[in-house]
Protein backbone atom coordinates (compact mmCIF):
# COMPACT_ATOMS: atom_id res chain seq x y z
CA UNK A 1 0.00 0.00 0.00
CA UNK A 2 1.25 3.23 -0.87
CA UNK A 3 0.00 6.59 1.09
CA UNK A 4 -1.12 9.91 0.11
CA UNK A 5 -2.61 13.16 1.81
CA UNK A 6 -5.26 15.00 0.22
CA UNK A 7 -4.33 18.54 -1.00
CA UNK A 8 -7.18 21.46 -1.88
CA UNK A 9 -6.98 24.53 -3.30
CA UNK A 10 -7.22 27.93 -1.33
CA UNK A 11 -10.47 29.18 -1.80
CA UNK A 12 -12.05 25.46 -0.17
CA UNK A 13 -14.23 26.13 2.08
CA UNK A 14 -13.54 22.34 3.45
CA UNK A 15 -11.05 22.37 5.98
CA UNK A 16 -8.37 19.58 5.15
CA UNK A 17 -4.23 19.55 6.41
CA UNK A 18 -3.19 21.21 2.92
CA UNK A 19 -5.18 24.13 1.26
CA UNK A 20 -2.97 26.33 0.05
CA UNK A 21 -0.98 26.81 -3.08
CA UNK A 22 -0.95 23.79 -5.14
CA UNK A 23 2.52 23.44 -5.51
CA UNK A 24 3.67 24.36 -2.42
CA UNK A 25 1.50 21.74 -1.03
CA UNK A 26 3.15 19.24 -3.43
CA UNK A 27 6.09 20.47 -1.99
CA UNK A 28 5.66 19.83 1.17
CA UNK A 29 3.98 16.20 0.68
CA UNK A 30 7.39 15.12 -1.50
CA UNK A 31 9.44 16.52 1.66
CA UNK A 32 7.34 14.22 4.37
CA UNK A 33 7.38 11.12 2.43
CA UNK A 34 4.21 11.04 0.60
CA UNK A 35 4.28 8.62 -2.29
CA UNK A 36 0.95 10.58 -3.40
CA UNK A 37 -1.41 13.66 -3.06
CA UNK A 38 -5.31 13.67 -3.59
CA UNK A 39 -6.19 16.57 -4.99
CA UNK A 40 -9.60 18.62 -4.27
CA UNK A 41 -10.52 21.22 -7.16
CA UNK A 42 -13.35 23.57 -7.10
CA UNK A 43 -13.50 23.53 -11.21
CA UNK A 44 -11.45 21.01 -12.96
CA UNK A 45 -12.24 22.64 -16.29
CA UNK A 46 -9.95 24.96 -15.44
CA UNK A 47 -6.34 23.29 -14.36
CA UNK A 48 -3.97 23.49 -16.06
CA UNK A 49 -3.79 20.03 -16.73
CA UNK A 50 -0.30 19.89 -18.31
CA UNK A 51 1.74 22.09 -16.19
CA UNK A 52 0.06 19.92 -13.00
CA UNK A 53 1.38 16.39 -14.90
CA UNK A 54 4.77 18.50 -15.35
CA UNK A 55 5.16 19.36 -11.55
CA UNK A 56 3.56 15.84 -10.23
CA UNK A 57 6.24 14.28 -12.49
CA UNK A 58 9.44 16.19 -11.47
CA UNK A 59 8.41 15.60 -7.45
CA UNK A 60 7.81 11.63 -8.39
CA UNK A 61 4.59 11.95 -6.74
CA UNK A 62 1.14 10.30 -7.95
CA UNK A 63 -2.38 11.50 -7.97
CA UNK A 64 -4.38 8.42 -6.75
CA UNK A 65 -7.96 10.09 -6.84
CA UNK A 66 -9.60 13.55 -7.74
CA UNK A 67 -12.16 14.88 -5.17
CA UNK A 68 -15.42 15.88 -5.91
CA UNK A 69 -17.09 17.43 -3.28
CA UNK A 70 -15.97 21.09 -3.76
CA UNK A 71 -18.53 21.50 -6.49
CA UNK A 72 -21.03 20.63 -4.03
CA UNK A 73 -20.18 23.05 -1.30
CA UNK A 74 -19.34 25.56 -3.28
CA UNK A 75 -21.69 25.37 -5.72
CA UNK A 76 -24.42 23.52 -4.68
CA UNK A 77 -24.06 20.66 -7.52
CA UNK A 78 -25.87 17.32 -6.82
CA UNK A 79 -27.59 14.55 -8.24
CA UNK A 80 -29.96 14.96 -5.61
CA UNK A 81 -31.48 18.31 -6.59
CA UNK A 82 -34.95 18.74 -7.61
CA UNK A 83 -34.40 20.83 -10.23
CA UNK A 84 -33.53 18.40 -13.19
CA UNK A 85 -31.17 21.06 -15.12
CA UNK A 86 -28.88 21.47 -11.63
CA UNK A 87 -28.40 17.49 -12.09
CA UNK A 88 -27.56 17.75 -15.64
CA UNK A 89 -24.77 20.35 -14.60
CA UNK A 90 -23.23 18.21 -11.95
CA UNK A 91 -23.06 15.07 -14.38
CA UNK A 92 -21.31 17.65 -16.69
CA UNK A 93 -19.08 18.67 -13.71
CA UNK A 94 -18.37 14.94 -12.87
CA UNK A 95 -17.42 14.31 -16.14
CA UNK A 96 -15.05 17.20 -16.41
CA UNK A 97 -13.74 15.28 -13.39
CA UNK A 98 -13.13 12.11 -15.21
CA UNK A 99 -11.37 13.63 -18.12
CA UNK A 100 -9.09 15.18 -15.89
CA UNK A 101 -8.66 12.14 -14.01
CA UNK A 102 -7.78 10.38 -17.11
CA UNK A 103 -4.63 12.65 -17.62
CA UNK A 104 -3.59 12.10 -14.42
CA UNK A 105 -4.23 8.07 -14.19
CA UNK A 106 -6.40 8.85 -11.02
CA UNK A 107 -9.69 7.93 -9.55
CA UNK A 108 -12.85 10.14 -9.13
CA UNK A 109 -14.73 10.64 -5.68
CA UNK A 110 -17.99 10.41 -5.63
CA UNK A 111 -19.15 11.94 -1.72
CA UNK A 112 -20.98 14.98 -0.73
CA UNK A 113 -21.93 15.78 -4.86
CA UNK A 114 -24.74 12.55 -4.23
CA UNK A 115 -26.43 15.49 -2.23
CA UNK A 116 -28.86 15.02 0.20
CA UNK A 117 -32.74 13.56 0.25
CA UNK A 118 -35.36 15.12 2.44
CA UNK A 119 -35.11 18.99 1.58
CA UNK A 120 -35.85 18.43 -1.90
CA UNK A 121 -37.15 15.00 -2.49
CA UNK A 122 -38.27 11.83 -0.82
CA UNK A 123 -34.97 9.40 -0.11
CA UNK A 124 -36.21 7.18 -2.85
CA UNK A 125 -36.55 9.55 -5.18
CA UNK A 126 -32.99 11.15 -4.76
CA UNK A 127 -31.60 7.59 -4.52
CA UNK A 128 -33.17 7.07 -8.27
CA UNK A 129 -31.82 10.16 -9.23
CA UNK A 130 -28.21 9.08 -8.08
CA UNK A 131 -28.07 5.94 -10.14
CA UNK A 132 -29.25 7.51 -13.64
CA UNK A 133 -26.37 10.26 -13.13
CA UNK A 134 -24.10 7.71 -11.56
CA UNK A 135 -25.06 5.85 -15.21
CA UNK A 136 -24.71 8.43 -17.03
CA UNK A 137 -21.11 9.45 -15.27
CA UNK A 138 -20.04 5.71 -15.58
CA UNK A 139 -20.40 5.91 -19.58
CA UNK A 140 -17.90 8.41 -19.58
CA UNK A 141 -15.33 6.28 -17.38
CA UNK A 142 -15.67 3.59 -19.03
CA UNK A 143 -14.34 5.19 -22.34
CA UNK A 144 -11.85 6.85 -20.18
CA UNK A 145 -10.56 4.11 -18.49
CA UNK A 146 -10.98 5.62 -14.92
CA UNK A 147 -12.90 4.43 -11.59
CA UNK A 148 -15.48 6.25 -9.92
CA UNK A 149 -15.07 5.75 -5.90
CA UNK A 150 -18.22 6.03 -4.29
CA UNK A 151 -17.76 7.20 -0.77
CA UNK A 152 -20.15 6.37 1.98
CA UNK A 153 -20.73 9.58 4.36
CA UNK A 154 -21.82 9.63 7.71
CA UNK A 155 -25.54 10.55 8.62
CA UNK A 156 -25.08 14.70 9.75
CA UNK A 157 -23.56 14.94 5.78
CA UNK A 158 -25.60 12.90 3.81
CA UNK A 159 -28.61 10.08 3.94
CA UNK A 160 -27.86 9.06 0.81
CA UNK A 161 -25.01 6.06 1.12
CA UNK A 162 -23.63 5.77 5.05
CA UNK A 163 -22.56 2.25 5.22
CA UNK A 164 -20.40 -0.07 2.85
CA UNK A 165 -23.89 -1.70 2.83
CA UNK A 166 -25.92 1.23 1.17
CA UNK A 167 -22.89 1.89 -1.20
CA UNK A 168 -22.89 -1.87 -2.27
CA UNK A 169 -26.60 -1.79 -3.06
CA UNK A 170 -25.93 1.73 -5.30
CA UNK A 171 -23.14 -0.53 -7.07
CA UNK A 172 -24.99 -3.14 -7.83
CA UNK A 173 -27.76 -0.68 -9.32
CA UNK A 174 -25.27 1.43 -11.39
CA UNK A 175 -23.78 -1.93 -13.01
CA UNK A 176 -20.61 -0.70 -14.25
CA UNK A 177 -17.25 -2.45 -13.40
CA UNK A 178 -15.39 1.33 -13.89
CA UNK A 179 -17.64 2.20 -10.29
CA UNK A 180 -15.83 0.96 -7.20
CA UNK A 181 -16.01 1.93 -3.17
CA UNK A 182 -13.84 4.58 -1.29
CA UNK A 183 -14.07 4.18 2.49
CA UNK A 184 -13.46 6.42 5.09
CA UNK A 185 -12.51 5.57 8.48
CA UNK A 186 -13.78 8.78 10.28
CA UNK A 187 -17.42 8.44 8.54
CA UNK A 188 -17.23 4.31 9.73
CA UNK A 189 -15.99 4.87 12.83
CA UNK A 190 -19.80 7.02 13.56
CA UNK A 191 -21.96 4.14 10.97
CA UNK A 192 -20.25 0.90 10.84
CA UNK A 193 -20.59 -1.71 13.78
CA UNK A 194 -17.07 -3.07 12.82
CA UNK A 195 -15.13 -1.21 10.50
CA UNK A 196 -12.51 -4.20 10.02
CA UNK A 197 -15.99 -6.35 9.02
CA UNK A 198 -17.09 -3.71 6.74
CA UNK A 199 -13.88 -3.55 5.21
CA UNK A 200 -13.65 -7.41 4.49
CA UNK A 201 -17.39 -6.97 3.20
CA UNK A 202 -16.82 -4.39 0.80
CA UNK A 203 -13.49 -6.47 -0.67
CA UNK A 204 -12.50 -6.57 -4.47
CA UNK A 205 -14.88 -3.72 -4.87
CA UNK A 206 -12.47 -1.19 -3.09
CA UNK A 207 -11.14 1.64 -4.92
CA UNK A 208 -9.77 3.90 -2.54
CA UNK A 209 -9.41 4.19 1.00
CA UNK A 210 -9.22 7.94 3.29
CA UNK A 211 -7.68 7.31 6.75
CA UNK A 212 -8.86 10.02 9.37
CA UNK A 213 -8.95 9.00 13.27
CA UNK A 214 -12.51 9.41 15.06
CA UNK A 215 -12.13 12.85 15.44
CA UNK A 216 -10.75 13.94 12.11
CA UNK A 217 -7.38 14.27 13.41
CA UNK A 218 -3.89 12.52 12.12
CA UNK A 219 -4.33 8.80 12.29
CA UNK A 220 -3.00 7.91 16.41
CA UNK A 221 -4.59 11.14 17.55
CA UNK A 222 -7.96 9.20 18.41
CA UNK A 223 -9.17 5.67 19.28
CA UNK A 224 -9.50 3.61 16.28
CA UNK A 225 -6.93 0.59 15.97
CA UNK A 226 -5.35 1.48 12.59
CA UNK A 227 -3.35 -1.66 13.29
CA UNK A 228 -6.76 -4.16 12.94
CA UNK A 229 -7.51 -1.63 10.06
CA UNK A 230 -4.69 -2.29 7.84
CA UNK A 231 -5.06 -5.80 8.79
CA UNK A 232 -8.04 -6.06 6.93
CA UNK A 233 -7.28 -4.27 3.83
CA UNK A 234 -4.15 -6.68 3.90
CA UNK A 235 -6.86 -9.70 4.09
CA UNK A 236 -9.01 -9.00 1.28
CA UNK A 237 -5.68 -7.40 -1.14
CA UNK A 238 -6.11 -4.38 -1.29
CA UNK A 239 -2.70 -2.99 -2.37
CA UNK A 240 -3.93 0.61 -3.39
CA UNK A 241 -3.76 4.53 -1.39
CA UNK A 242 -4.23 4.88 2.01
CA UNK A 243 -4.86 8.60 1.44
CA UNK A 244 -5.18 11.23 5.10
CA UNK A 245 -7.88 13.81 4.61
CA UNK A 246 -7.34 15.02 7.87
CA UNK A 247 -8.10 18.48 9.78
CA UNK A 248 -4.73 20.86 10.02
CA UNK A 249 -4.89 20.89 13.92
CA UNK A 250 -2.69 21.80 15.79
CA UNK A 251 -1.62 22.86 12.25
CA UNK A 252 -1.01 21.66 8.73
CA UNK A 253 2.27 20.64 8.87
CA UNK A 254 2.19 19.00 12.10
CA UNK A 255 -1.06 17.14 10.76
CA UNK A 256 0.55 16.18 7.90
CA UNK A 257 3.74 14.96 9.76
CA UNK A 258 2.24 12.71 12.30
CA UNK A 259 0.17 11.15 10.26
CA UNK A 260 2.87 10.12 7.39
CA UNK A 261 5.39 9.04 10.53
CA UNK A 262 2.12 7.10 12.18
CA UNK A 263 1.02 5.02 8.93
CA UNK A 264 5.07 4.06 7.63
CA UNK A 265 4.80 2.38 11.32
CA UNK A 266 1.59 0.32 11.44
CA UNK A 267 1.72 0.22 6.65
CA UNK A 268 3.74 -3.11 4.93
Amino acid sequence: MKISIVVSVPEAKFPVAYRREVARSLEKAKELDYDGVELSFTEPDKVNVGLLRELVGSLGLEVPALATGLSYVHFGLSFADRDPVVRDATVRRVKEYIRLASELGSAVVVGLIRGKAGEDAPLETAWGWNVECLKDCAREAEELGVTLALEPLNRYETDIVNTVDDGLRLISEIGSEQVGMLVDTFHMNIEERSIPDSLRRAGDVLAHVHVADSNRLAPGMGHIDFAEVIRALREVGYERYISAEILPKPDPDTAARYAIRYLRRIVP
